[in-house]
């Protein structure tokens, strides 16, 4: 999580749980899930474009995957 600067994760909406994976669920799809109750956020696809780098599309991924966990309504 060091390579995404302040992101910090709030505990799970549904356990208070604080161990939640920030990740890939397919090559292409990044979401954030709580490891114990399995809760799972939004997922975010990376978009084919052979442009541009792929590094720079996953941490914006897992960028937006992290804010949308993070909103509470």
């Amino acid at each position: 999580m060091d390579e995404l600067g302040d992101k910090e994760l709030k505990p799970c909406p549904f356990c208070g749980s604080t161990e939640l994976y920030v990740g890939p669920n397919t090559t292409t799809s990044y979401h954030v899930m709580c490891c114990s109750c399995f809760g799972k956020g939004t997922s975010y696809t990376i978009p084919f474009d052979p442009t541009a780098q792929q590094v720079d599309w996953e941490k914006r991924c897992k960028i937006l995957a992290i804010e949308a966990w993070n909103k509470r309504v």
